[in-house]
């Protein structure tokens, strides 16, 4: 049996998730677009085409609209960092807090969202033949006793609150049939969840938006709005022109600030990606391939990718580990899940952050003829998806759904101010030492 270090030497670790992590075959191989220059005009300019900029594109192309999404990095860019690409985010501590009637409404609400966002991402799939790696199936693993508990309480809310009628409570002895591991006591099974490869899922959207007569220029971000009757935005080579501006994931432009508040503190994540394991070593570990996230504070998430690799995620706490920690953090909690993977090795391991997201996306309308959507694809990438239909729906004029979610309150983990860094700093070791080993 060989030890962690050969496994250390042989591994390719990267500072950027973007060109050199897993996912850079994905967006080596997407279709440069040239960086925009002089002067264009649009009905509408998206900034940031990540999952919900290209989905935005899409919905809005599809209803004739004239669409130019500027990209600073290259489109999917904002993908990469969702490195397990659940469908949809189960988080069990949404239950706590909701104080009034209005706030289990309002939460009763967005969970038949994220339902809807599940079903139209699938069907956006199958339409466009977007070839994202989608495989069905979602699993919340309780660690303790005291998840086990509140595992139940969850299902039964959903069930009972949001007519979600898809989920499966699995007992330690049935625990098997999905994670082959004995560090769970129970789970629950999400049959509408999945998950899928997001950059490939970014570039496919993208792709249908292009087909439909969007424009896409990369390398190209805005860095400035002039607002008015029409919108100016500029770049570092040229101008749009446009009736609307979409923000997404692209805040504190220049000339139409955002708050700089919106972001709350974020706690150190990394992922790590064995190399293949081949279908019946892979389906030995996870035998019905769902995405398995577990219920800790500072939680492990893995899945099985399109070629049978294991894609293992983990909230590490350390918001820069050496590129050697790094390393030996995420074999050490992968082996803790599957220690029958002690001879395999790892080829890619990354960094980056991470922060359990507030109770909804982040909607706001700085403008009269602008929109800004931040943090959707943390609520899964089904969200996300949702939010650039969202988005296209309010530019249309049907703003129900994006007024919903803008007005949702946040709930934000950390509290305000000077506090929030601090608070999470002492809350990350609490659960460092509260979290079983």
């Amino acid at each position: 049996m060989m030890c962690g270090k050969p496994h250390l030497q042989r591994l390719h670790i990267m500072p950027s998730p973007v060109q050199q992590s897993y996912y850079a075959p994905a967006a080596a191989t997407a279709p440069l677009h040239s960086a925009l220059e002089g002067e264009q005009a649009c009905d509408v300019c998206v900034a940031g085409a990540g999952i919900a900029g290209c989905a935005a594109a899409l919905h809005l192309s599809a209803r004739g609209q004239r669409v130019i999404v500027l990209e600073g990095a290259r489109v999917g860019h904002g993908a990469c960092a969702r490195a397990g690409g659940e469908l949809i985010h189960h988080d069990v501590d949404e239950l706590a807090g909701l104080d009034g009637r209005a706030a289990r409404d309002d939460w009763r609400r967005l969970w038949r969202l994220r339902l809807d966002a599940a079903a139209a991402t699938t069907a956006l799939i199958d339409k466009h033949r977007i070839a994202c790696d989608f495989a069905g199936g979602q699993f919340i693993a309780a660690v303790k006793p005291r998840h086990d508990r509140r595992l139940r309480d969850y299902k039964r809310a959903l069930e009972e609150g949001c007519g979600h009628a898809h989920l499966l409570f699995i007992e330690k002895d049935y625990l098997d049939e999905f994670a082959r591991t004995p560090r769970y006591v129970s789970g629950l099974y999400d049959a509408r969840g999945g998950h899928v490869h997001p950059v490939k899922l970014a570039l496919g959207l993208a792709a249908a938006a292009r087909g439909l007569g969007a424009e896409f220029h990369e390398l190209t971000p805005a860095v400035q709005v002039e607002p008015g009757a029409s919108i100016l935005v500029r770049t570092p080579k040229g101008t749009v022109r446009c009736r609307r501006l979409l923000l997404c994931g692209t805040g504190d432009v220049g000339g139409l600030p955002i708050d700089p508040e919106r972001r709350p503190p974020l706690i150190g994540a990394g992922a790590t990606v064995t190399e293949p394991l081949g279908e019946e070593r892979a389906r030995d570990i996870l035998p019905a391939n769902a995405a398995v996230a577990d219920m800790n504070f500072l939680r492990d998430s893995f899945s099985l990718t399109a070629d049978w690799r294991l894609l293992f995620g983990a909230w590490i706490g350390d918001p820069a580990p050496s590129r050697a920690r790094l390393a030996t953090l995420l074999r050490q909690r992968m082996l803790r899940v599957f220690p029958q993977l002690r001879d395999v090795r790892q080829e890619y391991a990354w960094s980056g952050a991470a922060d359990s997201p507030p109770r909804a996306p982040r909607f706001a309308r700085p403008h009269p003829n602008a929109f800004f959507a931040d943090g959707c694809a943390r609520h899964g990438v089904a969200m996300a998806v949702l939010g650039g239909r969202l988005l296209a729906e309010a530019v249309m004029g049907n703003a129900g759904g994006f007024d919903f979610i803008a007005r949702m309150p946040r709930r934000e983990r950390w509290g305000t101010g000077f506090l929030r860094g601090p608070l999470r700093a002492l809350a990350t070791m609490y659960h460092r030492f509260r979290d079983p080993s």
